[in-house]
């Protein structure tokens, strides 16, 4: 058959960076953009297996950057499938298709980073700082009639982040605007139609996933900060067995946190994690399973902190911080397991401090 196999082995630095920086004396505009930074597709047919495999034990940079400075600041930074890996394997003919892996690990030696971070800085006018990672590492296996395998093993340090940062200095109307989101930090899909579909998480090292924003204005202040999903697992099977494993030993923290300060008028802020850890398998004729296993640490933090307590000014203070679902498992007709001998922390602290109320 029709065999396909893509690998990259790194042990030096790979740096793939999208940079923007406006100065200018009126507005100020910086837009970066990075998408599918590395880009790996293996498509086999006729019975010939696909394979893709990342190793790295070096540094690997992934970032989307952009700066802004005027009278009034846009910055805008969007990274967008840092990596991005899919193997396919489709029958051809009389020819059963082959099996389909996706492979990545990080050594203990490495260090991989995926990143988007705005910042905005306006002197008379509003500022307005966006960072968001959409989805940090994205894996897909696929097989009509061999087995489907997804697993991403981290030993290194793997951070996947999102900052932004918007101030202003004036007085009378400018407002600071700062968001910074994680969309998906890791993502795995195993589908077949025959065989077997596995997704594995393992890591002994330590996974961060941080979205923090801030903002300061003399009148109106508002932030937002976001995980939508830390890691996300799909497996699916018609005729044979679906399963998710999340295996952590190490450290696994995934954080938000929001700062707006406001000399004049209100401030505002929502930190907030949607889905920690989602798994949903199903097996419509075999067994569908899904495994968190911790020995290690797992935190999952919000903080939110709005200040607009200037003495005699009415000024409001909110502040949201919260944590929506933790660990999130739906296996179709089978089996949940989450075992931990280790410590599991999840915690939502939110500080208003207003002259006329803090909420």
């Amino acid at each position: 058959g029709g065999a396909a196999s893509v690998s990259l082995t790194n042990s030096g630095t790979i740096n793939a960076l999208a940079a923007a920086d406006a100065v200018a004396e009126t507005y100020a505009d910086a837009n970066a953009y990075l998408s599918d930074a590395i880009t790996q597709n293996a498509d086999a047919r006729a019975g010939g297996d696909a394979s893709v495999a990342l190793t790295n034990s070096g540094t690997i940079n992934l970032a989307a950057s952009a700066t802004a400075a005027g009278t009034a600041a846009s910055a805008t930074a969007y990274n967008s499938s840092a990596i991005y890996q899919t193997a396919e394997a489709y029958a051809s003919g009389t020819a059963d298709s082959g099996n389909a892996s996706v492979n990545l690990t990080n050594a203990s030696t490495g260090t991989l980073t995926i990143a988007a971070s705005g910042d905005a800085v306006s002197t008379s006018g509003d500022a307005y700082a966006f960072a968001e990672v959409e989805n940090g590492i994205y894996q897909k296996a696929y097989s009509e009639d061999g087995d489907a395998s997804v697993s991403l093993t981290n030993a290194g340090k793997l951070n996947i982040t999102a900052t932004a940062n918007a101030d202003t200095a004036d007085a009378t109307t400018a407002s600071a605007d700062a968001y910074a989101y994680i969309i998906t930090g890791i993502s795995q899909y195993a589908d077949v139609v025959e065989g077997v579909a596995t997704n594995t998480v393992t890591n002994s090292g330590t996974v961060t996933l941080t979205a923090a924003a801030d903002a300061a204005a003399d009148t109106n202040a508002y932030v937002s900060a976001y995980v939508e999903t830390g890691v996300y697992q799909y497996a699916a099977s018609t005729n044979g067995d679906a399963a998710n494993t999340l295996t952590n030993s190490g450290t696994l923290t995934m954080s938000v946190s929001g700062k707006a300060v406001s000399a004049a008028t209100d401030a505002y802020v929502d930190a907030s994690i949607d889905m920690g850890i989602y798994q949903y398998a199903s097996a419509t004729n075999g067994t569908a399973t899904n495994v968190v296993t911790n020995t290690g640490t797992v935190d999952l933090l919000a903080n939110a902190v709005a200040d607009a307590g200037v003495a005699g000014t009415d000024d409001n203070a909110t502040a949201y911080a919260y944590v929506d679902t933790g660990i999130y498992q739906y296996a179709d007709g089978s089996t949940n397991t989450v075992t931990n001998s280790g410590t599991m922390n999840v915690a939502a602290a939110a500080t208003a401090s207003g002259d006329e109320y803090g909420y």
